[in-house]
């Protein structure tokens, strides 16, 4: 039997900082659980899962300036839509994604 490809549909994967303590990681869960969301530590495996979705396929980083280097650059040179987060849920100011970039 042939096997058939997934179909490239939107993802949205949730990257938090590999120091997360168990409080933020509580308050992520917290807000991320209504909407069965998905997170992890790694960038690799997000970019991953956000690379086998289609163009509107994102990776919300929480707590960027905690990664080593620039976590945004990161994702954008590998073509990735990125968004930023604070622990308290809220968005960043300012934050601009720039894929390919």
């Amino acid at each position: 039997m042939p096997v058939s490809q997934p179909s490239r549909i939107q993802h949205t994967i949730h990257l938090l900082p590999q120091n997360t303590s168990l409080a933020e990681l509580d308050q992520v869960v917290t807000l991320l659980h209504p909407n069965r969301s998905a997170f992890t530590y790694s960038a690799d495996a997000a970019h991953a899962v956000a690379h086998a979705g289609n163009d509107d396929s994102v990776v919300v980083c929480w707590a960027g300036e905690r990664w080593n280097g620039d976590i945004f650059a990161w994702l954008h040179e590998r073509g990735i839509r990125t968004e930023a987060r604070n622990f308290d849920g809220s968005s960043v100011p300012g934050h601009v994604s720039q894929p390919g970039a």
